[in-house]
């Protein structure tokens, strides 16, 4: 993740970055405001990340992950509990980057979750 926060960026690359064939993984994430965890699941060419918030609060913008280099995703759906959020995405050799259509600001107890397709 870009700009909010950047440690969180640090796990998300680095989980793919570091294997061969991406594996479901979780880890916990901190940051000034809150903390919470991070999921990845791979399914073929599908891959969902979650980022649940668990206390305090989280604010982003811009999230990057890293995907297989040869990926070439088709779609990106982003939603917050049930709710779709705006987004625009890029992808470059083996990182896709996902701007959303405005700040969001995420509260203990939710999470938002990205579907690359």
């Amino acid at each position: 993740i870009e700009g909010y926060p950047p440690s969180l960026y640090a796990v998300a690359r680095w989980i793919l970055d570091n294997r061969q064939e991406p594996v479901p993984f979780q880890a916990a994430f901190t940051t000034a405001e809150g903390w919470g965890t991070f999921c990845q699941q791979t399914s073929g060419a599908r891959q969902q990340e979650k980022i649940e918030v668990k206390s305090g609060k989280l604010r982003l913008r811009t999230l990057a992950f890293a995907i297989r280099e040869e990926a070439q995703p088709k779609s990106v759906r982003v939603t917050v509990g049930d709710r779709p959020v705006d987004s625009k995405f890029a992808a470059e050799k083996g990182r896709v980057t996902i701007t959303l259509g405005s700040d969001t600001t995420l509260d203990a107890g939710q999470a938002i979750e990205v579907v690359i397709e």
